[in-house]
């Protein structure tokens, strides 16, 4: 893949709370690294190069939410892709939810979120793209008013501005509460679209409506179907 401004090395924290669970620096000296390798290419990842400054975690977790922080340990910046994977038995428990923060541009310089849904049956998604909202959570330089698109392997299939413009608030509203999302402020710019997406690969990406680039989060629900 030659992507320009890509870092030279990467480092991963995973953490439950402010508890650390498991770091990586270069996935080729992981204790574990023979399971990564085998575990990547049985879910179908592409293959890591043992020498490189690319990271790895392969951990096993009870059900609960945690956060990944990806690094440049020399501090040099860059691009980098960061990937989760649920290698667990999906009789038991599965991965519901992705959420991702980072500085959102135009272009190749848009916060880009893929996932893929390997099910049998459509499932209905949320997809939020948060800028404004982060101010409650006292994040500086947020994006002041964030789009969003969802797009697979046929292009674009929707796109939305603001969250409450297409009249689907109280969908919005109502799905954000079943998941456990945080609520979103009437009048607020960000940006929300609910869908049934049949099994497939698809990408988000979230991108300055108007305005300069900023801090954006993006994020991605499976909506249990209980109406």
């Amino acid at each position: 893949f030659e992507l320009p401004n890509r870092a030279g090395g990467t480092g991963l924290v995973l953490r439950r709370g402010n508890t650390v669970l498991a770091s990586n620096e270069g996935w080729g000296s992981s204790p574990n690294a023979t399971g990564i390798e085998s575990l990547s290419e049985n879910l179908g990842a592409f293959a890591l190069e043992s020498e490189t400054g690319d990271s790895a975690i392969l951990s096993d977790l009870l059900p609960g939410a945690y956060t990944v922080s990806l690094e440049n340990p020399v501090d040099e910046g860059g691009l980098a892709l960061l990937e989760v994977y649920d290698a667990g038995d999906e009789d038991l428990v599965r991965l519901v939810n992705l959420s991702t923060r980072g500085p959102a541009g135009v272009e190749e310089n848009a916060l880009i979120a893929g996932f893929v849904l390997n099910e049998n049956l459509p499932r209905r998604i949320l997809v939020r793209a948060i800028g404004p909202g982060l101010k409650a959570f006292g994040v500086n330089g947020f994006m002041v008013n964030p789009k969003i698109s969802l797009i697979g392997d046929d292009g674009e299939l929707a796109a939305n501005d603001d969250w409450e413009i297409e009249g689907s608030a109280d969908l919005i509203t109502r799905l954000g509460d079943r998941v456990g999302a945080f609520g979103l402020e009437p009048g607020s710019r960000d940006a929300a679209l609910v869908r049934y997406l049949d099994p497939g690969r698809y990408t988000v990406k979230v991108e300055p409506s108007e305005g300069d680039p900023g801090v954006a989060l993006v994020e991605i629900y499976v909506v249990p179907d209980i109406d």
